[in-house]
């Protein structure tokens, strides 16, 4: 048995000490290949997209937040606006809004009335309350149903 060569004997390899080195420089060479891979795959793929992920999160979370906030003001406002409607006996004019200023011929009316049926008809009547002119005008609702 030479130290200088692979020998089998007895169904065994004999490795001398030359080659043993050679093994051992290749799996270090491995090992450093891949931990150098692993380390630039980390550093230059997966922590933009960790970053990127957790920025979305973020951002996702304020926006729920905003959203929550959003849908309680809304609740309120739902709530407020059906009590108003229940204790009014009259019509609610929801369009245009009150010291609404009105330009042009088109003027696009919507109300509310607590005891609206789908048979109800409407009568519109519009007056100048200005005194710069003398428009006075009465128009059947097109649309009851949709009360505009």
């Amino acid at each position: 048995m030479s130290n200088e060569h692979i020998e089998i004997q007895n169904n065994r390899i004999h490795l001398s000490s030359k080659h043993y080195i050679t093994i051992s420089v290749a799996v270090v060479i491995i090992l450093w290949i891949i931990g150098s891979t692993f380390l630039f795959v980390q550093k230059f793929e997966v922590s933009p997209l960790k970053n990127k992920i957790q920025n979305i999160q973020q951002q996702f979370s304020s926006k729920k937040l905003e959203n929550d906030f959003l849908s309680k003001e809304l609740s309120l406002a739902k709530s407020s606006y059906n009590e108003l409607l229940r204790a009014s006996t009259m019509l609610v004019l929801l369009e245009p809004s009150f010291d609404s200023e009105l330009i042009g011929n088109i003027v696009e009316l919507r109300w509310d009335y607590k005891k609206h049926s789908e048979h109800q008809k409407y009568i519109v009547e519009i007056k100048s309350i200005s005194g710069l002119n003398n428009f006075d005008s009465k128009f059947n609702s097109l649309n009851p149903e949709k009360k505009w």
